[in-house]
């Protein structure tokens, strides 16, 4: 069930305050109030987010913006005259952004792909203390939070464990809803919450209208999957964060059914790959039998004469090799796990001066 007009309208007007430098999100808002005659509303937002884009530097945008409080009808004529004038003297764009300075799942789409995409959603409202995804359950939603507080947590044993507190602009579930996958832990409101609610369906009409700015959304889904998963790693706990973003960008996920074989050419070779759902089972050539679990890396170049089959729905992340040696080169504790644990590793790098 796709938003309706008013719905749409006030997805965009949360979107804007949580994410205000995304022009994906500005410029359509912008139009849209404009369409629905709420002209000094627009032209305020316009004029607001021109002066955003000279304050980071960003002259043409704010250009373009001012040129839309001109066309609505901003109420001062000297107010805009006064930005144009400074926007024309702060000179070429700057790249840097702010954190949640952007939609990370719009960031590379069109205007029209990004509300197409967002208006397929469903508007969903929470009280204090409700369930919004259960540990262990299957189901194809993932959310948005548009305004609210969530808790995310699991249970592990006797014991419950707290995993995150996410807020605006926050989203969760994406990777189980995509790939059908049990929930791995249980989200709750903590405050009133409004959400906005998406599927794997919507990714898929998405693809199907725009297969590269489908499949750019889904490995948005996939580093974020790969950040998440990182941080539960012993071997990465020490890793910076700007280093763990690197590498959630450069990793590539694989899935494999129960029973497939990994054959040459069914990982990139040159690689280290970890396994985060499933198993393993490896036959080496002496004919012994072992498993590799959750947690468990192994380099991608198998070794001659040796089979390994999926024992259930199995998925695993890959390090490139440039991640790798600089995460050995740099971290102690990773290239002492590595040694410690990690069959075929190579020799200890060492750190040089």
């Amino acid at each position: 069930m796709a938003l309706n007009e008013r719905e749409l309208l006030l997805v965009y007007e949360r979107l804007n305050e949580i994410f205000r430098e995304d022009l994906r999100i500005s410029r359509p808002l912008v139009k849209m109030l404009h369409q629905a005659g709420k002209d000094r509303e627009a032209s305020e937002i316009a004029f607001l987010t021109a002066q955003r884009m000279i304050s980071s530097q960003r002259s043409e945008s704010a250009l373009g913006f001012l040129e839309m409080c001109r066309k609505i009808g901003h109420p001062s004529e000297d107010e805009i005259n006064s930005l144009m004038v400074i926007a024309e003297l702060t000179g070429e764009e700057s790249a840097v952004r702010g954190k949640n300075s952007v939609f990370p799942l719009v960031s590379q789409l069109s205007d029209q792909e990004s509300m197409d995409f967002i208006a397929h959603g469903d508007l969903r409202r929470f009280g204090v203390g409700e369930a919004v995804l259960e540990q262990g359950e299957i189901s194809d939603s993932f959310y948005l939070i548009l305004d609210g507080q969530v808790h995310i947590h699991m249970h592990s044993g006797d014991a419950e464990l707290s995993l995150n507190q996410l807020g605006p602009g926050d989203f969760f579930g994406e990777f189980a809803s995509i790939y059908h996958l049990p929930r791995s832990a249980t989200a709750t409101t903590l405050t009133p919450c409004l959400l906005l609610e998406l599927s794997e369906e919507d990714i898929q009409k998405l693809m199907q209208a725009s297969p590269l700015a489908g499949e750019y959304l889904l490995n948005i889904v996939r580093q974020r999957m790969v950040y998440s998963m990182s941080c539960g790693h012993p071997a990465l706990a020490d890793i910076a964060e700007i280093d763990r973003e690197w590498m959630a960008k450069k990793s590539s996920v694989h899935e494999f059914s129960p029973r497939q074989q990994l054959q040459a050419g069914s990982l990139p070779e040159g690689k280290w790959a970890v396994v985060f759902i499933g198993a393993f089972e490896r036959k080496k050539t002496t004919g012994k039998v072992e498993r590799l679990e959750i947690g468990d890396m192994f380099s991608t170049t198998l070794p001659a004469g040796e089979t390994w089959q999926a024992c259930e729905r199995t998925f695993v992340y890959c390090l490139s090799a440039d991640v790798f040696a600089s995460f050995c080169n740099a971290y102690v504790s990773f290239e002492e796990w590595v040694q410690s644990h990690v069959e075929g590793a190579p020799a200890p790098i060492g750190i040089s001066g």
